[in-house]
């Protein structure tokens, strides 16, 4: 509910803003972190292929407005220690922290595990597999409503 309150408020600033698109700074650890959240769920292939770089989101009715997640490729501490570097200024959501939260939870455990980098390779890898796996699902299921005759205006 908070994710779609935050995208729903995004959505709307950027229509206000008259903005193309809306930049988010998701890491290649927040997609690990959504993949393992998603096997948890036992989520299927689309589920598995973790944040797609680009989305819409959108505010009831009003136009869907883009949102690009150009960082998903990017560390989270390679991202921190670059803002560092150029001494630029970030907001961290208190959220993080807050253990209610599933993907905190999951992050610490990843964070306390051993196998923590390798855990982060195969999630990422996963993703990379069930988004390609997911490419060929949508193409099949366009040939059959084609193969149909399945129009959309």
């Amino acid at each position: 509910a908070a994710r779609a309150a935050r995208y729903r408020l995004l959505a709307r600033e950027a229509e206000r803003w008259r903005a193309e698109a809306i930049l988010v700074a998701h890491t290649a650890d927040d997609q690990a972190e959504t993949v393992l959240m998603r096997m948890a769920h036992r989520s299927g292939a689309r589920g598995l292929s973790g944040m797609a770089e680009e989305t819409l989101i959108a505010d009831g009715a009003r136009a869907p407005q883009r949102l690009l997640r150009p960082l998903l490729t990017q560390r989270r501490a390679a991202l921190r220690a670059y803002l560092g570097e150029i001494r630029a200024a970030f907001i961290d959501d208190p959220g993080n922290d807050d253990s209610r939260f599933e993907r905190v939870r999951v992050r610490r455990r990843l964070a306390a595990s051993p196998a923590g980098e390798e855990a982060m390779r195969a999630l990422l890898g996963l993703a990379g597999d069930a988004r390609r796996l997911t490419v060929l699902l949508d193409r099949l299921d366009a040939a059959r409503l084609d193969a149909l005759g399945a129009r959309f205006n």
